[in-house]
């Protein structure tokens, strides 16, 4: 295993650590978290899962939805095709290079997402890998140079 695929096999883990436990999986995600309702963060330092499926099922929850986020090829191809739209050549460059340096981390997963609801309450644990940071930076600053270069063009 790969230092890449690491966060797979954790996901894996707290998979089956949930099952053993009797909670019911479901691969999905809360849409409406930020429609008022209340949300808790596990602390990002504490990475044991299994504590925080424990809290979920000493509080009687019987569902652990899970996720797992991954960049696709055809995002950052995309991605590559905004670069190329940058009237800003110097910018572009160094975008389109930091992008290809993360082209490896493709198909990859980038974060892990366990969450519960309990009482009007969403417990959401993350986990992310070491690089998304960086992968996150580079897609945020494509998006903002983007809608600027867009905005200009239309005053």
């Amino acid at each position: 295993m790969t230092l890449v695929d690491l966060l797979e096999q954790r996901l894996e883990s707290a998979k089956s650590y949930a099952l053993e436990c009797g909670l019911i999986l479901f691969n999905g995600d809360y849409e409406d978290e930020d429609q008022g309702m209340v949300c808790l963060h596990w602390n990002s330092e504490n990475k044991d899962f299994k504590k925080f499926i424990d809290v979920a099922k000493d509080l009687g929850v019987k569902v652990l939805v899970y996720d797992a986020k991954t960049y696709s090829e055809e995002q950052l191809r995309s991605y590559s095709r905004d670069i190329d739209e940058l009237e800003d050549e110097e910018r572009a460059v160094r975008l389109h290079n930091s992008l290809e340096s993360m082209w490896g981390y493709c198909g990859h997963v980038s974060e892990i997402v366990l969450q519960f609801r309990h009482d009007g309450t969403l417990y959401i644990y993350e986990e992310s890998a070491d690089w998304t940071g960086e992968m996150e930076e580079i897609l945020t600053e494509v998006d903002e140079l983007i809608r600027e270069q867009e905005q200009e063009q239309a005053s």
